[in-house]
């Protein structure tokens, strides 16, 4: 696949967001993403309110082939404190209606990388 463009994650993050703000939106209720809210003194409105602020800077990787269920799922990071959040995003489209799906939002199991963010760079002495 081709190297993802600051538009294409933009125009993504643009239709997910209109979809958590038209309430066509789902938290996939997973343990692993309660206990993570839990841990973090997170409550769904929090949750919500963290999922709009994503912006191309968050961006990890995808789209991907979701291998649970048709279409493609996007990665996308975050902190909190000092956590750092792996958050997979997906729209499911239907002809009823696009929903927009938050299908984890927990700990990094290991650390995200962020292709859109510009190369820190280092000074030495």
């Amino acid at each position: 696949m081709s190297k993802i463009t600051d538009q294409e994650v933009k125009s993504f993050l643009r239709e997910f967001k209109t979809l958590i703000r038209t309430r066509h939106f789902h938290v996939v209720p997973r343990y692993d993403n309660n206990q993570a809210l839990i841990a973090l003194g997170i409550n769904r409105k929090k949750q919500k309110k963290l999922l709009l602020e994503l912006g191309k800077l968050n961006y990890s990787s995808g789209p991907k082939r979701d291998v649970d269920r048709n279409g493609e799922v996007w990665i996308f990071g975050t902190t909190i404190n000092t956590t750092e959040i792996y958050i997979k995003l997906k729209i499911i489209y239907h002809p009823s209606g696009n929903k927009a799906k938050c299908l984890s939002f927990h700990p990094a199991e290991e650390p995200l990388t962020y292709p859109l963010r510009p190369e820190k760079t280092t000074f030495e002495t």
